[in-house]
């Protein structure tokens, strides 16, 4: 069951970005630059966009990720702090 934060896929299409995270904030900047690209190219009526962030890094908190989230991205409803789901801390 895909956890309450995730937005409900309409039938006529979406795609869903999953990326694992373990520990390279600097990377994780560009990655969600790139998210920000994407959505922005598609446009505010393009398909539904979902990212989910698996946060395996025990010592970056899901707060520090959500912060790296473009502005962009929080207006379209992607990306806030509870899209970014806890990993096994690399166990």
């Amino acid at each position: 069951m895909p956890p309450a934060s995730a937005a409900e896929m309409p039938e006529s299409g979406g795609f869903t970005i999953v990326t694992p995270f373990s520990g390279r904030v600097d990377f994780f900047g560009k990655t969600a630059a790139s998210v920000a690209r994407l959505a922005e190219e598609e446009g505010p009526a393009g398909p539904a966009l979902e990212w989910i962030v698996v946060n395996d890094a025990l010592s970056v908190s899901d707060e520090t990720l959500a912060r790296r989230v473009p502005e962009r991205l929080h207006r379209r409803g992607v990306g806030g702090v509870a899209d970014i789901q806890e990993g096994s801390g690399g166990m």
